[in-house]
């Protein structure tokens, strides 16, 4: 019974609200460049994903080519790691200029963004 009710007045609130042309046209513009956004974001992440599967790759045959240390030495060279984009990067990537992706580890030193 109150479904009822409230299925009601929210169909009178969306005809009340888009009654007008331009409420329509405003509301679908936006609807139209939200979409575009998050079309070209997840496009951004998909290429920095394969980019960075790349690099990865890279970094890891460079590290297993190195002839046959010991490991402390080896350790003295660091070794690059890549942190995964967050999952809603595609819609928002405003933490992306302020959160390194890539890190350099080494023995001696703690973790430090490159």
């Amino acid at each position: 019974m109150h479904l009822h009710y409230i299925k009601l007045i929210a169909r009178q609130e969306w005809n009340a609200i888009f009654r007008g042309r331009n409420t329509r046209l405003l509301y679908f513009s936006l609807l139209a460049v939200s979409l575009l956004a998050m079309i070209t974001g997840w496009q951004y992440v998909g290429k920095f994903n394969r980019q960075q599967a790349t690099a990865h790759q890279q970094v890891y045959d460079q590290w297993m080519s190195q002839p046959d240390r010991h490991p402390h030495r080896v350790a003295h060279y660091g070794y690059l790691v890549f942190r995964e984009k967050s999952p809603l990067s595609f819609f928002d990537f405003g933490l992306d200029s302020y959160v390194a992706t890539p890190y350099f580890w080494k023995h001696t030193v703690k973790i430090q963004s490159t």
